[in-house]
């Protein structure tokens, strides 16, 4: 009998009894062959017990199924194992050999890997790496649509660096890093519960997601953005010596936030907690900063809007802050008349401090973040229950915050605080997908003399990735 193309090991040749037709309950044919497949294609269903070493790469084929007893250790020996169409089931625990990295499609194991980058390159869209307890001396590039997931941030670690380039919908998640993570163009991805020796690089894209990140960096940023547009940073430490925790250049709406319910993660020792430059803005809420030189540093033609952050040290440019430690609780104010402040500080002496708001529309500003931040915790909470984004559930509250915001453009156009509800209007029409009235919106206040050019600017910003997404390259250009 010949066997083409399969290796097999423990292999027992049973020869059936002359007169009964036996042993071992089988009576079809002079003989069988039982075996495992350690290389190529399974020719039939197997069940591996006790120790397995791979001689090759092994498929999983349609109809079949490969099942993997409790306690069977398996060497991977720098090759995989891979459905295609067919099954691996695991009856308990199973050991692999030297690196348990595995692909999984919902909660069925669809490949074994012995490495971090391989695994990636066979998953598809949809599907999550999960990456066992152990030290990885690798560098990996994300794929789009693929969950990098480590066992935890102590027990899993990646000596290389990882890079996101151009992908969409990528998540790399509890785990450490020791070198730097790149994110390059894309849209849509998340770094969740990690670690990172060195920093964190946003360049283009837009809504990208950092949660419970620390950067341990010594360097010159914690995380810096350049010419991203919608990036959120929930719950960012940062506790190395470098001269910057966040820094963003060219970026619009950058959002940086802190459960106000816990007090580890915070901004400590820098020269510039948050520094923005080059037409870029950011808002911050429940933000801890520590001992650092400049809490906010804007630059000419950036700003900030700052809600009930721990503010410890100066802060300078177009700031505006809404903070009893700072204002009494009465009224939002511009960094430029923080009275706690030194007369002579040179944060104050050159603050770029533009028109200040009245109360009552500082007043509507916060009662519409305060609306589309609880819609968003609740957008988040779905997503991260697994279920399908409705935007109809969330339309009459998206309006609501829409509506406070349209007043405060009205009737503070040409300040800081009518750029940012300007912004919360567009992300609360993005979360509707109502794309077509965010833009006739825009278009109108452009048009109306009664803003005389002053909103022109942020309105086109804001056009521009409508243009993109209906394919209208040159009107976004």
């Amino acid at each position: 009998m010949l066997i083409k193309n399969r290796t097999t090991s423990n292999c027992k040749i049973r020869i059936l009894h002359p007169e009964t037709g036996w042993p071992n309950d089988t009576s079809d044919g002079a003989f069988t062959v039982h075996g495992i497949t350690t290389a190529g294609e399974l020719p039939t269903s197997e069940r591996w017990t006790g120790s397995v070493g791979l001689t090759g790469n092994v498929t999983v084929p349609s109809g079949k199924v490969l099942t993997l007893a409790s306690g069977a250790t398996v060497s991977l020996n720098n090759y995989y194992i891979k459905c295609t169409g067919g099954e691996i089931e695991r009856e308990g625990n199973v050991s692999f050999q030297p690196k348990d990295v595995g692909v999984e499609s919902g909660s069925n194991l669809v490949g074994q890997y012995s490495s971090i980058q391989s695994a990636i390159d066979n998953a598809s869209s949809g599907q999550s790496v999960c990456v066992g307890s152990s030290t990885y001396s690798e560098s990996i590039d994300m794929k789009s649509g693929v969950e990098v997931i480590g066992a935890n941030k102590n027990n899993t670690l990646i000596l290389g660096t990882v890079t996101f380039e151009n992908t969409n919908g990528s998540e790399l998640s509890y785990l450490t890093v020791n070198d730097e993570i790149h994110i390059n163009s894309g849209t849509n991805n998340r770094v969740v519960q990690v670690n990172t020796e060195e920093r964190i690089v946003c360049n283009y894209g837009s809504n990208h997601y950092f949660a419970t990140v620390t950067a341990n960096h010594t360097d010159k940023y914690g995380i810096k953005a350049y010419g991203t547009s919608s990036v959120d940073v929930v719950d960012f430490t940062s506790t190395g010596s470098s001269q910057y925790g966040v820094y963003g250049s060219n970026s619009s709406y950058l959002d940086l936030e802190t459960d106000p319910n816990y007090y580890l993660y915070k901004i400590t020792d820098k020269d510039f907690a948050l520094q923005i430059t080059s037409y870029s803005d950011a808002s911050l809420e429940y933000v801890r900063f520590e001992h650092n030189s400049y809490d906010i540093y804007a630059a000419a033609t950036a700003s900030a809007i700052a809600c009930d952050c721990s503010i410890t040290g100066d802060v300078y440019g177009d700031v505006t802050i809404d903070d009893p430690q700072w204002c009494g609780g009465s009224l939002s104010k511009q960094s430029g008349d923080r009275m706690a402040s030194s007369e002579n500080s040179p944060a104050l002496k050159n603050s770029s401090i533009s028109q200040v708001q009245n109360a009552k529309n500082v007043s509507d500003f916060y009662q519409g973040v305060t609306i589309f931040r609880e819609t968003n915790k609740q957008v988040k909470l779905d997503y991260s229950l697994g279920k399908e984004y409705q935007p109809e559930k969330y339309q009459s509250e998206y309006q609501l915050a829409i509506d406070e915001f349209k007043k405060v453009v009205s009737e503070s156009h040409g300040t800081s605080v009518a750029n940012k509800s300007l912004a919360y209007i567009s992300w609360s029409y993005w979360g509707m997908k109502q794309t077509e009235n965010l833009k006739a919106y825009l278009e109108s206040l452009i048009k109306d003399e009664k803003y005389n050019g002053s909103i022109e600017y942020h309105a086109e910003m804001l056009i521009a990735p409508i243009n993109v997404c209906q394919k209208e390259y040159d009107l976004a250009i």
